[in-house]
């Protein structure tokens, strides 16, 4: 890994440009860095980080919704090879953020979104866990583990 220092982009007519506040350190970030990702990643021009939170820089003509200065959290960035949270700045769609809640802070905010999406599509849109039901979580020691507890 090398740090590389390039032109901050201005964002496209359906994206933000969120300035970097803290960013997560993923299992994929690892999985890219060893060449063994789910999916091609171009090497050695990968970007790292799919997740992060910041605040918002820049808006493309056609955004709606959000505004300069608004605090936002990234929810999974797409496209490793082109674009990442390991950095000082980044653009995405628009509809890849959303506002971060007052009440979680940064370090937080900059690793949730993964981890809970994970643990809610298991349980809920997979399993189809409902109120009341119970489950049994094994394994509460990583981040998926806990978000589903």
């Amino acid at each position: 890994m090398h740090i590389v220092e390039e032109p901050v982009l201005k964002p496209n007519a359906s994206e933000v440009r969120i300035r970097i506040e803290a960013c997560a350190v993923n299992p994929l970030d690892q999985m890219v860095r060893s060449g063994t990702s789910p999916v091609p990643i171009p090497l050695p021009h990968a970007r790292l980080g799919i997740e992060g939170t910041g605040v918002v820089d820049a808006l493309g003509p056609q955004v709606t919704g959000l505004k300069i200065g608004d605090p936002v959290i990234l929810t999974a960035i797409p496209d490793a090879s082109v674009r990442d949270s390991y950095a000082d700045y980044t653009t995405v769609t628009a509809s890849r953020v959303i506002v971060r809640p007052a009440s979680l802070g940064v370090t937080e905010a900059a690793a949730i979104w993964v981890a809970f999406s994970t643990a809610f599509g298991a349980l809920v849109e997979k399993a189809r866990m409902r109120p009341g039901d119970h489950v049994l979580i094994t394994a509460a020691s990583g981040s998926v583990g806990r978000a589903a507890v």
